[in-house]
């Protein structure tokens, strides 16, 4: 005979992050939430809120003419949209994706997780 054991809370998958909280935590990292004119860092020019660099604004849904002339509301579209496809369960996750950061301990994702929780 089979025997089925109850899924404990440890066993089932942690639920997404909220969207809105997530977006407002980015925001507040990358640019205090103030929407940045274009302008130079180490991977390349970086615009908005988020501080979006042009491949991955393209992989969000922008385009090449609205790269840096998005309104705020744009990108947060944009941004939620490409969250709650990604379904991301941890700020590790998030900072992977966002910022390409791969090293244990995170300090991204640290930074995200206070900013994320102080809303």
């Amino acid at each position: 005979s089979i025997t089925l054991v109850a899924c404990t809370a440890a066993h089932r998958a942690a639920a997404p992050l909220d969207v809105d909280r997530l977006c407002r935590a980015i925001g507040q990292i990358e640019s205090g939430n103030r929407n940045l004119p274009p302008r130079w860092d180490v991977n390349g020019i970086s615009v908005g809120v988020y501080q979006f660099h042009l491949p991955r604004w393209l992989e969000v849904g922008g385009t090449r003419e609205n790269f840096g002339k998005a309104s705020v509301k744009e990108q947060t579209r944009l941004l939620r949209r490409a969250i709650v496809k990604r379904k991301f369960q941890t700020f590790e996750q998030v900072s992977r994706w966002h910022n390409g950061i791969k090293l244990p301990g995170d300090p991204y994702a640290k930074k995200l997780a206070r900013a994320y929780r102080s809303k």
